[in-house]
């Protein structure tokens, strides 16, 4: 399901854009294992966080890659990031929300979101300044997908991004069974649960949760497109700026999916 959210992602980005010229294009591997062994406190996935690159016409907005709990930007984006760099977007990723030394074996998204929404405000900031654009474009996995909407609706992000997309997202929260069984994915993450304020924050009904669906769950101005994977007979796609996000319970069911195609839908 990994790879079909990737193909869907990119999907997104690209429809109706003009191809570039030809270069060398970056390899993309369909594989989580992969991904898990390129796992780094500090490298970039491939295609990602070249401060040099300058938007085009056809692509006006950086792609800002933000990865999930316990996860980090290397192993999330394997696929997707050279994905849309050999598809001539200018493509951006950043860890964020180490806590307690926990970025030191590669397990972010663990620390107080409040803190982690900031980080990205910092990010966004250093890119638009890097590139020139007025705004960003954002794709998020799981907490990667929710957090950005703390940072539009409370840290005055909203006018800084053109489109949301949430893989699998936490917009309303998970269970704690979950975190668990998606923390066995992960290398170190069991450690991490027990000083892992994020996992907290992200329960179904949490004070925070609550606090950011309060008043509604989107911010005038911003395109939003949830996808989720496929269960129950759902399709895994919801496009737009729906009244209500895509209530995410079952945390698990995104965390190693299987390889996709390519299917155009409306969005960015």
């Amino acid at each position: 399901m990994r790879n079909r959210i990737v193909g869907i992602v990119t999907a997104l980005v690209v429809c109706g854009a003009t191809a570039p010229a030809a270069v060398a294009a970056l390899p993309v591997i369909y594989d989580s294992a992969y991904g898990l062994a390129h796992s780094s406190p500090t490298a970039s996935p491939p295609g990602a966080n070249d401060f040099a690159c300058t938007p085009t016409a056809a692509h006006p907005r950086p792609v800002i890659l933000v990865h999930g709990t316990f996860e980090d930007m290397a192993n999330n984006w394997q696929a997707l990031s050279p994905l849309l760099a050999n598809d001539g977007y200018c493509v951006f990723a950043l860890n964020y929300g180490s806590f307690g030394g926990s970025g030191a074996i590669g397990v972010y998204g663990t620390g107080y979101i409040e803190d982690s929404a900031a980080q990205l405000g910092a990010f966004v900031d250093k890119v638009l300044a890097a590139t020139g654009a007025n705004q960003v474009d954002i794709v998020g996995h799981s907490q990667g997908g929710m957090m950005p909407r703390y940072y539009m609706r409370f840290d005055n992000g909203a006018a800084k991004v053109h489109t949301l997309v949430g893989l699998a997202p936490s917009n309303h929260g998970t269970t704690l069974d979950g975190l668990f069984t998606l923390a066995s994915h992960f290398p170190g993450s069991h450690a991490a649960l027990a000083d892992c304020p994020a996992c907290a924050e992200q329960q179904a009904g949490s004070p925070f949760i609550d606090e950011l669906n309060a008043g509604g769950d989107t911010q005038s101005g911003v395109s939003y497109t949830v996808i989720e994977p496929q269960r129950r007979g759902r399709h895994p796609v919801h496009v737009g700026v729906p009244r209500r996000l895509e209530r995410h319970q079952h945390h698990a069911s995104t965390a190693m999916p299987a390889r996709p195609g390519r299917a155009p839908v409306d969005g960015l």
